[in-house]
C-alpha cells in the first residue's frame, strides 16, 4: 500500500471532504504526541498509528510491529503515507545508521530533539505541571534548571557523541549509553536555590576525555549549528534520561509546595501527567519539524 493508494481510498472514507493522511510512528505511546503535532494540519483526516505487516495466508492477521528500524523499510512513502520517528543521535552522529534518511528523505519526519521527552519537557510546560500539582506558585525557575543541568552534563555528552561516532568506524565503544546515564544521575536538581550539582564521573572517565580530546572538540563544532549552545543540550540527550532528571526535579518542587500533604504526593500522577500532551503547545514543538510537515501538506 503506497502513498498513491492511501489517496485513493478518500471516497470510502468517513469523511469524503478530506484527504487521507497516513501516518507510522515507533510505538502506542507515541501516537498522541504525533496525533497533537498533526493536529495542526485540520484540512486533511490524518491517521496516526503503529505499523503492520499484511497477513500472508488468509486466516492470519496482520502483523503489529514497532520500533524506528522497522519503519525505516517502510516503502511507498509519499505526501500520503509517512512515517515519524525520534531523531535519536542520527542528527548530530553523521555516520550514524539513519543519518542520511532522516536528513534527506522527504517523508521521513523526526523529533529533531532527541525524542518526544525532550520536547514534552520544556521549561513552560514543566511549570505549568508543578503549578497544577502545589498549593502555592512555584519559585523554581525551570528555564535556568535546564539550562544548568545542560552544563552539568556537557562533558558527559561530548565524549559520548564522540565515543558512539568512533564506534560507528568499528573503534570499540569506551562510554556507553549506560556509562552517560550513571554520570547524569549524580546530578540533582537543588530546587530551593535553583541550581543543580555537579556532574560526578563514575569511572575515571577524565582520563578518556583527555584521549578524546581532539575528537570530542571535533564534535562541539560538527554539532553547533544543530544544538546552538550547550545551554540547550538537555534537548538531545536520551528522552528517558531526561525525564529521569526531570521527574526528581518536579518531585523536589510538587512535594515542598503541598505543605504538610507532601507525604502524600503520587508520583505516578505526575508521571503520566508528565508523558500525557497536557499543557503542551504548538509554541513547543520544534520549528523544523513544522518546516518539514509544511513541504509536505501543503
Amino acid at each position: 500500500m503506497d502513498s498513491e493508494y492511501v489517496k485513493l481510498t478518500r471516497p470510502f472514507s468517513k469523511d469524503k471532504s478530506k484527504e487521507q493522511i497516513l501516518v507510522y510512528v515507533e510505538g502506542d505511546s507515541d501516537i498522541p504526541f504525533w496525533e497533537f503535532v498533526l493536529g495542526k494540519y485540520t484540512d486533511f483526516r490524518v491517521n496516526v498509528t503503529t505499523y503492520k505487516i499484511p497477513a500472508q495466508k488468509e486466516n492470519e492477521k496482520d502483523r503489529e510491529v514497532k520500533g524506528k528500524d522497522y519503519l525505516m523499510k517502510v516503502s511507498g512513502l509519499g505526501k500520503n503515507k509517512m512515517v515519524c520517528v525520534d531523531a535519536d543521535f542520527d542528527l548530530l552522529v553523521t555516520n550514524n545508521k539513519y543519518h542520511q534518511k532522516l536528513t534527506s528523505d522527504k517523508y521521513v519526519v523526526n523529533t529533531i530533539y532527541y525524542a518526544k521527552e525532550n520536547i514534552l519537557a520544556s521549561p513552560d510546560r514543566l511549570e505549568k505541571i508543578a503549578n497544577n500539582h502545589r498549593s502555592t506558585p512555584t519559585s523554581v525557575d525551570y528555564f535556568a534548571m535546564l539550562k544548568d543541568f545542560s552544563i552539568a552534563i556537557e562533558p558527559a555528552m561530548y565524549l559520548l557523541l564522540a565515543s558512539t561516532k568512533e564506534y560507528n568506524n568499528k573503534v570499540a565503544k569506551d562510554y556507553t549509553l549506560r556509562d552517560f546515564n550513571m554520570s547524569v544521575n549524580t546530578v540533582n536538581p537543588i530546587p530551593k536555590d535553583n541550581s543543580v550539582s555537579k556532574l560526578k564521573f563514575m569511572r575515571g572517565e577524565e582520563v578518556l576525555m583527555q584521549q578524546k580530546n581532539d575528537a570530542i572538540e571535533e564534535m562541539k563544532k560538527e554539532t553547533d549549528n544543530l544544538i546552538h549552545g550547550v545551554e540547550n543540550l538537555y534537548k538531545y540527550i536520551n528522552g528517558h534520561t531526561l525525564f529521569s532528571y526531570v521527574g526528581k526535579l518536579l518531585r523536589f518542587d510538587i512535594r515542598a509546595g503541598r505543605g504538610r500533604y507532601g507525604a502524600d504526593y503520587d508520583d505516578e500522577i505526575v508521571r503520566k501527567e508528565l508523558y500525557s500532551n497536557s499543557y503542551l503547545s504548538y509554541s513547543d514543538i520544534p520549528q523544523d519539524i513544522y518546516n518539514k510537515l509544511n513541504t509536505i501538506l501543503k
